[in-house]
């Protein structure tokens, strides 16, 4: 999930031309080690570039990235402010997806961080044909991509289908080591169902494995399992 974030960094990048398009759709291409492409129905340059602004049905592409929004604004210092209806998506090879959606977004190169709230979503489908996708809720989500790490903050919510729920205060998913720490004031949450039966956990932190799939409820575990009938 982390990186459907990360590509909003692209959007950071110098332009390396602007120009109108004969449709009046403004288009740019971005200056990078792979090209990046930003169309918008409005095109905007403030101060000779110290402001770039898109307006109206923006569209980043850099595949396997998209990034759509209402307006971007992209500052001199490579700070870029989203807006309005902002989904993310990225597309694996395999077809799995993975979509960031809030109402705005902020990518900070110096502080190597991109930032989604406005009841931000991130949903994360293993292909194409997934029918049960994961998908993650919180106040706000943030990216450090130096670091790898990618933070949920307040009321977060993991979901899939209804086989499992997971909630708690505070949630870091690590990419290096692909593990998934839940903790905060209140006890972890922890719900799952599946044909042998159903469990509902509460422990103060909990961390979910990614490969192999497996969870650890740590201090003060408390819960019930259900066999099936």
């Amino acid at each position: 999930m982390i990186a459907v974030l990360g590509g909003l960094a692209l959007s950071g990048a110098a332009p390396a031309q602007e120009t109108a398009a004969p449709s009046s759709t403004a288009t740019a291409s971005v200056a990078d080690t792979a090209q990046a492409t930003i169309t918008s129905d409005e095109m905007e340059l403030i101060n000779n570039g110290e402001r770039t602004v898109f307006t109206g049905h923006v569209v980043l592409t850099r595949t396997p990235y998209v990034l759509t929004a209402e307006k971007m604004i992209r500052y001199k210092d490579g700070i870029v402010d989203v807006e309005g209806k902002v989904v993310g998506t990225y597309t694996g090879e395999k077809g799995e997806k993975t979509q960031a959606a809030g109402q705005k977004a902020r990518y900070n190169p110096q502080a190597e961080t991109t930032e989604l709230w406005g009841k931000p979503k991130l949903t994360h489908w293993q292909s194409s044909t997934d029918p049960a996708p994961l998908v993650v809720t919180a106040r706000r989500f943030i990216d450090y991509h130096d670091k790898r790490q990618l933070h949920a903050m307040d009321n977060v919510e993991i979901r899939q289908a209804d086989t499992f729920l997971a909630q708690s205060d505070r949630a870091q998913f690590d990419e290096t080591t692909k593990i998934l720490s839940l903790w905060g004031d209140r006890q972890t949450v922890i719900d799952f169902k599946d044909p042998k039966g159903s469990g509902h956990f509460l422990s103060d932190r909990a961390r979910l494995y990614v490969s192999p799939k497996r969870a650890q409820l740590l201090d003060r575990v408390t819960g019930h399992i259900i066999p099936a009938p």
